[in-house]
């Protein structure tokens, strides 16, 4: 599926996620950062 549009635009095209979760899903930091629940889970 090659559309030249990010996944950003995507979902908020395709009304998957308000806009403030999609912030916080695409978070960099929250991606490579360890939470206390993941420790947790480990």
């Amino acid at each position: 599926m090659k559309s030249n549009r990010t996944v950003r635009e995507l979902v908020l095209e395709e009304h998957l996620m308000t806009a403030a979760e999609l912030e916080q899903v695409l978070d960099p930091y929250a991606m490579t950062e360890t939470t206390e629940d993941m420790k947790q889970a480990m």
